[in-house]
């Protein structure tokens, strides 16, 4: 499933009014779901599961249709049209549309199949103000006002065959999102576990387009990581 940030906040808002809640909460943060294929795709804003977990399912259903009908609330983002022609920016220069780029036409007919893909869904230029980051930075508040530790951790992803597919300012990229993404939670007390670089290419189970889906070895990996974190934060405790 495609959640991302503001489908994890309705989680956390239906979490915090039941009696008995956790002492911690793993949060994880998708780097994809912050790239235009994610956050902009329709299909990807899951706005009535949103409905339903901060409203319950009386009121959601009630309310989706007159909403969507005759409000001023739009259920995404973008159409879905609106989406194809999304401009793909890489380094200050566009790419194309969403369309373009994914057919390979246009700027970035230059560039083969894996690297278009790997360019569209990580190789962006992430900003404070995103949508998602304020979705994270409330999860983090409400996590705190409730007295749950948030233990948020970066998932990994196919460096390594992302800088040999889109070239070596691949890996700059991720990390200056990772290292904004820190910032955002410094701010507010928080650290962030980062995973994005930790497994190498054949800890992934991907064969055609990249994804953060791992192999045995690779989930291992995140499991070992994920049971230290939460290890240190009891200590803390």
């Amino acid at each position: 499933l495609a959640y991302g940030m503001e489908v994890y906040e309705a989680f956390v808002a239906r979490m915090i009014r039941h009696p008995h809640r956790p002492r911690a909460l793993l949060v994880p943060v998708n780097l994809r779901s912050f790239s235009i294929v994610w956050d902009v795709r329709p299909e990807f804003q899951y706005q009535l599961l949103k409905l339903r977990l901060r409203w319950g399912d009386l009121l959601a259903y009630g309310l989706i249709r007159p909403l969507t009908s005759f409000g001023p609330y739009r259920p995404s983002p973008a159409s879905a049209a609106e989406f194809r022609r999304t401009p793909v920016v890489r380094r200050s220069r566009t790419m194309g549309t969403v369309e373009e780029v994914l057919e390979g036409r246009g700027p970035s007919k230059e560039f083969g199949p894996m690297a278009r893909q790997f360019i569209l869904t990580y190789e962006y230029e992430l900003e404070l103000d995103h949508r998602k980051i304020r979705a994270l930075e409330r999860i983090v508040e409400r996590c705190g006002n409730a007295g749950i530790v948030p233990l948020v951790y970066v998932t990994p992803i196919d460096v390594e065959t992302g800088t040999k597919e889109a070239g070596p300012r691949f890996r700059e990229q991720v990390d200056r999102n990772v290292g904004l993404l820190k910032a955002a939670l410094a701010s507010r007390g928080v650290d962030l576990l980062d995973l994005s670089s930790g497994v190498d290419a054949g800890g992934f189970d991907w064969t055609t387009s990249p994804n953060e889906h791992l192999n045995e070895r690779g989930r291992r990996f995140v499991a070992d990581a994920l049971a230290k974190l939460v290890r240190s934060a009891a200590l803390r405790r």
